[in-house]
């Protein structure tokens, strides 16, 4: 046996180590949850290769606008505090909770496009939906903790919002932008109908697992759904990007 015949056994043989100090469930969740990881870093190395390759520079401007706008924020949250204590009272946070899901409730409803509409679009606005739930979920948890002292949902609110919200947004727009760039149709691939469904069962299993006698089981479930969500979405996403525009132009 030649040393490349060797080398996948070892390889295999490598990963099976943790095993020897881990629980085979915890060791499944974490190597399904870095596979999930590795598709997303992928996605943003993609997308600032999509970037270079049509305006030849990496732009990182969105990030650096969401980072002062979140310093800004916190430093006039922390500024206001200390000259008003008005931070200190509970009422003030489930208050601002209150405002952010009516706020989000009342746009999504106002911008909900009527009547037929491209499936790209019903997809955006479908997991912008995510936005004012996981606020409510928010509302919901500080309340049960200010009557009963018990974080009721634990980080089932963060779920909806990080993986309903942002994980449906990052399907829609992200398929809406290679297909335009790549120079396909503006059709929503079943690949990524897939995808977005998927992404859906999983945020719900997510926030039913802060609520199940198992928790260690249902995150393990949503991590292998978040891998099968993403794992074929992310695998002809890498095709495309590798291959030439399909209307022959440059890009």
């Amino acid at each position: 046996m030649t040393r490349w015949a060797l080398a996948p056994a070892i390889a295999f043989g490598v990963l099976l180590l943790p095993l020897a100090v881990i629980e085979p469930r915890v060791y499944l969740t974490l190597t399904i949850a870095g596979l999930a990881m590795g598709m997303l870093i992928f996605l943003v190395a993609s997308g600032l290769t999509l970037i270079f390759g049509l305006m030849d520079v990496l732009n990182f401007a969105h990030g650096a606008l969401f980072s002062w706008g979140a310093y800004v924020g916190f430093s006039v949250f922390l500024t206001l505090n200390r000259q008003l204590g008005w931070a200190d009272s509970p009422s003030v946070g489930l208050n601002a909770l209150l405002l952010l899901a009516a706020i989000t409730a009342t746009m999504l409803w106002r911008w909900w496009p009527r009547g037929s509409n491209p499936a790209l679009l019903t997809l955006l606005f479908v997991g912008l939906a995510w936005l004012p739930i996981a606020f409510a979920l928010y509302t919901v948890q500080s309340v049960a903790y200010e009557l009963t002292g018990t974080l009721w949902l634990g980080r089932g609110p963060a779920h909806a919002l990080f993986i309903g919200f942002f994980g449906s947004v990052l399907i829609a727009m992200v398929t809406r932008v290679t297909q335009g760039h790549a120079g396909l149709p503006l059709v929503l691939p079943r690949v990524a109908w897939f995808g977005f469904i998927a992404i859906q069962v999983v945020t719900v299993m997510r926030v039913i697992a802060e609520l199940a006698p198992d928790p260690m089981l249902w995150q393990a479930l949503a991590a292998v759904g978040w891998l099968v969500a993403l794992g074929p979405w992310v695998a002809r996403l890498g095709r495309i990007y590798l291959s030439p525009r399909a209307d022959g132009k440059a890009g």
